[in-house]
């Protein structure tokens, strides 16, 4: 596994994602957010990381955890670099999770997907409705929705960058730092988790390669 230190372009990425910026509500000007956001930014620590290429397409996973005033929670980013670019903002969420952070300035509207599973259980908004489409197609959806489960699930594309946010469990804590100890369900539950992720990956480059061919 390799340290979150060395992954610093896809830190980069999933910094201006705003997935890694605390769900608080922000009042005030656009200036005032554009601050709070920066700061948000710059504040912000990954945990443990690693990363790889699957089928052409290069990813990363790290953790974050958001601290409150008396609670934490653990989040999972997981980052892909997409086969071309897009040239809007994209964010979607499942029911069970807010919207990310926007960045200040950014406009983007409720978009409809003719994909009744997703209709049902995610929300999409974005600046261009074809490439909200594009990024999210069925066999995304459905790797996506194995993956999540029932846990707050959300995500944001833009430029070449397609960034995840699955919150729940530290999901490599594999023995407990404070008392040593471990168990076969954490070291399962880890590895299933890792499973379906790179079943993710997988689906994810599948269906940017199907829509590549599909143009030439």
């Amino acid at each position: 596994m390799q340290e979150s230190g060395g992954l610093e372009l896809q830190g980069e990425a999933i910094r201006r994602s705003g997935l890694a910026v605390p769900s608080e509500i922000l009042l005030g000007s656009d200036e005032t957010k554009e601050k709070y956001y920066a700061q948000a930014q710059d504040n912000l620590q990954f945990e443990d990381g690693f990363s790889g290429t699957r089928n052409g397409v290069a990813f990363a996973v790290m953790e974050w955890e958001e601290n409150r005033d008396d609670f934490s929670y653990h989040h999972l980013l997981i980052h892909m670099t997409l086969p071309h670019k897009i040239t809007g903002w994209v964010e979607f969420k499942n029911k069970a999770s807010g919207w990310p952070q926007s960045r200040p300035g950014v406009s983007l509207k409720k978009v409809g997907v003719p994909y009744s599973p997703f209709t049902k259980a995610y929300d999409l908004r974005a600046s261009d409705q074809t490439e909200a489409r594009l990024v999210f197609d069925p066999v995304v959806i459905e790797a996506l929705s194995k993956f999540a489960a029932d846990a707050p699930a959300r995500g944001v594309a833009f430029d070449n960058h397609l960034v995840l946010d699955i919150r729940g469990d530290n999901r490599f804590e594999l023995v407990n730092i404070a008392t040593g100890q471990w168990s076969e369900e954490s070291i399962l539950r880890t590895l299933t988790d890792m499973a379906h992720m790179l079943e993710l990956v997988d689906a994810t480059a599948s269906a940017f390669a199907l829509k590549a061919r599909q143009r030439a």
